[in-house]
């Protein structure tokens, strides 16, 4: 959170607005506050401002242990602090007067049911929200699932379609081993052939030779 220093003070932005007002109705609010450390100031001039804030509520709706809570807090914000806040516990004498009254004239009463009516209502409200939520969650839950099931199709094709690509390489591969087999043979046979007719020739002209000797040979006796 941005933090900006306000007369010695780390406050954030949203507090501003507050401790501004708060200097500029009672200046001499920490004339003699005591701590140095920034950390402990922060933290007391927090307390401060959720006290203020707290005594900003209708005084009716306020129980025994929130109006304690909030004298202790005073006396520690003036007794060990050092904060000038006879203002603030006039406040407070006020609202916890207020409340002693009302309680006295039976005002209260009415002011507690209503509170527990408002209270009521809000929590039917939460009810509601959260019920549709459940609702929102479970719709949700159900639309992961069906994308998970059908990825888990889309890898089941895949992982077929693979196997059979690879089939269908096995297959090629072997045919080309065979096309490539019988390639030599062919070759071979070619080789054969050849070396036959070249044979078939040579034998043919050397009978031929011996033919054509003998012939000459008859014709010399003549």
């Amino acid at each position: 959170m941005d933090m900006l220093d306000y007369k010695g003070f780390k406050v954030s932005y949203t507090q501003v607005p507050l401790v501004s007002w708060i200097f500029a109705e009672h200046p001499d609010l920490a004339e003699d506050f005591k701590p140095k450390n920034h950390l402990v100031k922060t933290a007391y001039m927090n307390i401060l401002l959720g006290l203020i804030e707290i005594l900003n509520r209708p005084p009716m709706s306020f129980s025994e242990a929130e109006l304690r809570n909030a004298h202790s807090e005073l006396r520690e914000l003036t007794e060990e602090a050092g904060f000038n806040l006879d203002w603030l516990k006039t406040k407070l004498e006020e609202v916890s007067l207020e409340r002693k009254n009302a309680i006295a004239d039976g005002s209260l009463v009415e002011e507690l049911e209503e509170h527990v009516k408002n209270l009521k209502l809000e929590l039917d409200n939460e009810k509601a929200k959260s019920s549709t939520a459940c609702t929102k969650f479970f719709l949700l839950k159900k639309v992961v699932s069906d994308l998970k099931l059908e990825l888990d199709n889309e890898k089941g094709k895949a992982s077929s379609a693979c196997a059979r690509v690879l089939s269908l390489e096995k297959v090629l591969s072997d045919e080309k081993a065979k096309s490539s087999s019988a390639c030599a043979e062919v070759l071979s046979l070619k080789m054969a052939v050849s070396d036959l007719k070249f044979e078939l020739a040579w034998r043919s002209g050397k009978s031929a030779t011996s033919k054509l000797a003998s012939l000459m040979d008859s014709l010399s006796e003549y």
